[in-house]
């Protein structure tokens, strides 16, 4: 964008994953985030259509948590069937870029599972099933 106080992280999941919290570390002298927009399984956000989209959560930060003691909850019910979060962040407090250090994510990891579809096709249909054109009208015809 063109202001580098603004950022969006995407973060894919290989996975479902229900979010219960999550902990950011920014950098000091003003260069952290002041708030934090969330978004679930958005992978098309950019800078130009983020401010049309609702957030499904936002969060306001605290200044100054070097240690990521502060951790941050979600409305999980929200936040229960997550393949991907974008999060996005408007500005920070004050300094002319905003610095992250560590994204830490808590939570429920449901890894997808893979199997094998079984699907039948039938290039001609089978005699069964089908019907002919003179049995479909002369089962619709009013005597």
């Amino acid at each position: 964008s063109d202001a580098d106080e603004q950022l969006i992280i995407f973060i894919p999941f290989n996975g479902v994953v229900k979010l219960k919290s999550f902990v950011i570390i920014g950098g000091g002298g003003g260069s952290c985030p002041s708030s934090v927009k969330l978004f679930i399984n958005k992978d098309n956000i950019d800078f130009e259509s983020v401010e049309q989209l609702k957030p499904v959560q936002t969060i306001l930060l605290a200044e100054g948590d070097a240690n990521g003691e502060l951790e941050y909850p979600v409305q999980v019910t929200k936040f229960a069937n997550c393949s991907s979060i974008t999060m996005f962040i408007p500005g920070n407090y004050g300094a002319p870029t905003t610095q992250i250090h560590f994204i830490g994510l808590k939570g429920e990891f449901t890894p997808l599972k893979r199997v094998p579809v079984h699907a039948q096709y039938e290039l001609v249909p089978a005699a069964a099933s089908s019907k002919t054109q003179a049995e479909s009208s002369a089962s619709h015809s009013i005597s």
